[in-house]
């Protein structure tokens, strides 16, 4: 019961058997301290998978989600382990219910442990639905967010409001779902008639210039707190004589962290990472009570600001 911390004794006591217990080298079997109970709580393991060289993965956003995630599976009675590899989680020894993987590599489907674990697999933050291919394995259900719809939706926003050359500007971010937010921008302007107006650099303000002499009337920009390129954006649309959003308006991709705070303040098309936790803590709670897991569709928001305010 010491080494447990329960029941009544003194700090001498104590200390006694925790010292023992260090020197005879003790570890708790933990698997076995779960299936003696017969109130045990339901485990699940979250695996926060790492991402292909070179790639970042969008950790404010995912790191919001899965602090939701599991605060709403222990407001449902429900534990979570949380391993960083899905290598760590083959040495798990706790009774696991169901595995919640956050990926942005395929490659980790071909996992030879996930494939061999006979629990539900639930996926986030990897773009793709189709069938497991030879060797991979089976996914229960998605929590499918879609970046694609992002970029659309943000084009989209700026044509409501007037728009008819937009442009694009991609920082140099190396995120996982770059080329996502690329294709669905593209499949836009196919649909719109336009020529595509997208630039991917470092020089987001120079591309800014360009554009505008280019004709364009807004401008869709991806960026992060720690490439802080927005404000290069709005600096030379302002040293072109034109004003935002009269003039020029724009967009963020992304919650940028500034973007209520530059001036003006700027709209953004963002996924809501404690939202969508909760609706992922929802989604796996029911499925093991009712062992029917459905598959969730990650909804982008947008936050209207100043910029296209017209």
């Amino acid at each position: 019961m010491i080494l447990r911390g329960l029941g009544k004794f003194d700090d001498r006591t104590r200390a006694s058997v925790y010292a023992a217990a260090k020197e005879l080298g003790y570890r708790p079997d933990m698997s076995a301290r779960y299936l003696s109970s017969s109130e045990r709580m339901p485990i699940v393991a979250v695996v926060f998978s790492e991402l292909p060289a070179g790639y970042d993965a969008p950790q404010m956003f995912w790191t919001l989600a899965l602090n939701s995630t599991i605060h709403g599976l222990l407001r449902n009675s429900i534990s979570t382990l949380v391993v960083p590899t899905i290598n760590e989680l083959d040495g798990a020894s706790l009774p696991i219910e169901a595995i919640l993987l956050v990926t942005s590599d395929p490659k980790d489907f071909e996992s030879p442990f996930l494939a061999s674990m006979d629990v539900p697999l639930i996926v986030a933050g990897v773009q793709r639905q189709n069938e497991p291919g030879p060797g991979e394995s089976p996914v229960t259900a998605w929590a499918h967010t879609d970046s694609y719809l992002m970029s659309e939706m943000a084009l989209d926003h700026l044509a409501e409001r007037g728009s008819t050359r937009p442009a694009v500007l991609f920082g140099e971010v190396p995120m996982a779902m770059m080329d996502d937010l690329r294709i669905g921008a593209e499949h836009w302007f196919n649909e719109a008639g336009l020529e595509p107006l997208i630039f991917h650099s470092g020089d987001l303000g120079g591309f800014t210039t360009q554009c505008l002499e280019q004709g364009a009337d807004s401008f869709v920009v991806l960026c992060s707190d720690h490439r802080a390129k927005l404000e290069d954006v709005l600096r030379s649309i302002a040293s072109s004589g034109k004003s935002v959003p009269d003039d020029v308006m724009v967009v963020a991709l992304s919650q940028f962290g500034r973007a209520p705070y530059v001036h003006p303040s700027v709209t953004t098309v963002w996924n809501d990472g404690p939202a969508i936790g909760n609706t992922l803590a929802n989604m796996i709670a029911n499925g093991l009570k009712s062992g029917d897991f459905e598959s969730i569709e990650v909804m982008p928001s947008v936050t209207q600001r100043e910029s296209t305010s017209r």
